[in-house]
């Protein structure tokens, strides 16, 4: 019997529009979604998840941690999927090495070792989910329709497959309560604000995580997932300028999530609470407050509604 975590599904790309031939065009860089545990596994309930956004530049630190509890114990085997997108370098895309990847598990607090990575489209069965994935969206279409959708998802996913990496560990569950984690290090999209044929500009950086795999899984009634963000706190000469650093916490419709934010150690830390009613999809926001604001307000990319099938096809959700 196995589960999936699915932490990272990832395309990440350059794209550029010219503005005047005498300046450079904005920096933007498109990242997929983290994604939490995949398909459910017989005899598992989830009573908590625990989620931990440490944003630096360019990249965060995510910490998933979940509270599962066993009814019968056993070996189970888990997999997850992670970028091989490292950021840009001299301004082009630059794919991290398997060996590059930092990533960490633990079953009940004890370290368990995490088998090679591989791109995931070298994975035996790749091809036959995608074949099954794009029989699910296309189900029902005219024959116009379901052949423009089918192109659509092909050409997504052979942009993307070769980004993505896919590890494994295996863990023995006790009987009761069990603590999974796992680490890992996942770039961040971005977006470039008020450049210049002189300067550079300001990045918003941005993360987005699926939950909505969760909404399969049977959840004790007194589940919660709890999240928390973190960035360093602002200096007193960014404060005094007006640009003091942001966090920011949206769900699916682009609504601002409640949320309290508190000071501690040189850090600003963003924490939220959610029950059984959690969204499908947070995005996380981090950066320059007047930046934030405006990568906020911009309408959505074509590029963020393509994650959404590398996000479903990720969850298995066909």
């Amino acid at each position: 019997m196995s589960c999936l975590i699915s932490v990272t599904s990832v395309a990440l790309f350059l794209q550029v529009t010219h503005t005047h031939a005498n300046m450079r065009p904005p920096i933007t860089v498109h990242n997929g979604p983290s994604s939490s545990l995949r398909a459910p596994a017989e005899g598992l309930v989830v009573q908590e998840e625990f989620l931990r956004f440490d944003f630096a530049e360019s990249i965060s630190t995510v910490t998933a941690e979940y509270k599962i509890h066993c009814k019968q114990p056993g070996e189970r085997l888990f997999e997850f999927v992670l970028p091989a997108q490292l950021g840009l370098e001299n301004l082009k895309n630059r794919l991290m090495r398997p060996a590059e990847l930092e990533i960490t598990a633990e079953v009940n607090r004890v370290p368990v070792e995490v088998d090679p990575v591989q791109p995931i489209n070298t994975l035996q069965d790749f091809e036959h989910e995608l074949a099954d994935f794009i029989q699910s969206r296309t189900k029902g279409m005219t024959d116009r329709d379901a052949n423009v959708t089918s192109n659509d998802i092909q050409h997504v996913m052979a942009e993307s497959a070769d980004r993505m990496y896919v590890a494994h560990f295996t863990g023995d569950l006790r009987p009761g309560e069990n603590i999974l984690r796992v680490t890992y290090q996942q770039p961040m999209a971005r977006e470039e604000f008020g450049h210049s044929k002189l300067r550079n500009g300001r990045f918003a950086d941005t993360l987005v995580y699926e939950l909505s795999p969760l909404q399969g899984w049977p959840l004790a009634d007194d589940f919660q997932i709890r999240m928390e963000l973190t960035t360093s706190k602002s200096g007193w000469w960014s404060t005094f300028r007006g640009r003091s650093n942001k966090l920011m916490l949206c769900g699916p419709e682009g609504k601002e999530l409640e949320s309290t934010v508190q000071h501690e150690n040189g850090r600003q830390l963003l924490k939220a609470v959610f029950n059984h009613d959690f969204p499908a999809r947070v995005k996380a926001y981090c950066g320059n407050a007047d930046i934030v604001a405006r990568a906020f307000n911009h309408p959505k990319s074509r590029y963020e509604h393509e994650t959404d099938f590398i996000a479903a096809f990720l969850a298995r959700d066909w």
